[in-house]
C-alpha cells in the first residue's frame, strides 16, 4: 500500500488542533504539537497542521 499526502493551503480560520479537541470529533490520538491519528473509511491517517497548511 503507497503513502498518499495531501495539502490542503491558505486556511488562515483553520485551527486543528481546536477542531479536534472541541468535543465534537472522537477518536483522534495527538501525536505531537503538530499531528494527529486517527481512522477514516478503514484506514489509519495522520494529519497535521502547520501554520495556514
Amino acid at each position: 500500500m503507497s503513502i498518499k499526502t495531501i495539502i490542503i493551503k491558505d486556511l488562515p480560520y483553520f485551527d486543528l488542533t481546536k477542531t479536534l479537541e472541541s468535543g465534537q470529533c472522537f477518536r483522534w490520538e495527538k501525536i505531537d504539537e503538530a499531528r494527529y491519528k486517527g481512522s477514516a473509511y478503514h484506514r489509519t491517517i495522520t494529519i497535521g497542521q502547520i501554520n495556514n497548511r
